[in-house]
């Protein structure tokens, strides 16, 4: 009995601890717009392959929540302007997890397309299931920045500021300062001068690693040959011969000799030989006999 009692006890703690998670875990003040970004030209694709601007929530909760039957609109007094559908497993987000709408006035696509262009629109907001209560809001600054959103520089913070790094589904070190290649682009706008680093830095390599494997090669090559002639008993041919004549010198002089050789034997056989030609006479080829012979 007493153990009955204690496992009842036991069941009635546990189910206590979880009740509140669960209730708060379906709270729709759980949910936050997090950041959007309203100049979209190559930064995220949608399910379609299109560039179009979006919008992000945060469920802040530690429990999975349902979005499904919440209103987002772009005007106070129609809250209700575009209804997630229920029972849709799109709507459903993690716990600490987001959920990305895509705010090109294209229901059409999908669940997640929203039925109002955030390029025409100056304000957004959260209603809850019952289209009056409002869970949060956010006024879209003018002169928005191309492929880079605005949002809260950490998920659910108050503050909020221009997120050069922009990710989806995360905030993490994307506020601040921009990164190095928007201050490149500003310098240098048409990329000349990382051009010309970049050919200079390619010519540097290029012309370091042609001396390299030239004088490598060199000494290589000269030190193999020292000692392939130290083995065999051949002097090397860049040290002085005992005789003080280097073997260029020789090749020279026996050249010079060879020629001189040749030019004191070059004289001219000029010898005229007439053969007489015998023509052996016929008598069949005689005239004579071609003649007929007269009559008698």
């Amino acid at each position: 009995m007493k153990l009955k009692i204690r496992l009842f006890l036991i069941s009635i703690i546990l189910v206590m601890g979880f009740v509140p998670k669960m209730v708060i875990a379906q709270s729709g003040g759980d949910f936050c717009i997090n950041k959007y970004m309203v100049l979209n030209d190559s930064s995220f694709v949608d399910d379609y392959g299109l560039h179009s601007p979006w919008i992000e929530i945060f469920n802040k909760s530690h429990a999975q929540v349902d979005m499904g039957g919440m209103y987002l609109t772009n005007d106070l007094k129609n809250p209700k302007m575009f209804q997630l559908p229920n029972g849709d497993s799109k709507t459903m987000v993690p716990a600490n997890g987001y959920l990305l709408l895509w705010a090109e006035n294209k229901p059409e696509k999908g669940v997640l397309h929203l039925n109002f262009d955030l390029r025409k629109s100056n304000f957004i907001a959260l209603f809850s299931a019952n289209g009056k209560t409002l869970i949060d809001s956010a006024t879209i600054r003018a002169n928005q920045k191309a492929n880079i959103s605005f949002g809260r520089i950490t998920d659910g913070n108050v503050k909020w500021d221009y997120l050069y790094r922009t990710t989806v589904r995360t905030n993490k070190n994307n506020f601040g300062t921009s990164m190095k290649g928007l201050h490149t682009v500003k310098v240098d706008a048409f990329g000349i001068s990382l051009a010309l680093v970049s050919l200079l830095i390619v010519f540097v390599v290029l012309t370091s690693m042609f001396l390299i494997f030239k004088y490598l090669s060199r000494l290589y090559n000269k030190d193999v040959r020292k000692k392939f002639n130290k083995k065999k008993g051949i002097p090397d041919s860049d040290e002085e011969p005992e005789d003080g004549i280097s073997g260029e010198v020789s090749a020279v002089l026996a050249m010079t000799l060879y020629l001189y050789r040749n030019e004191l034997h070059d004289i001219e056989n000029t010898v005229l030989t007439i053969k007489k030609v015998s023509r052996t006479y016929s008598p069949w080829s005689s005239k004579i006999y071609g003649l007929q012979k007269m009559p008698k």
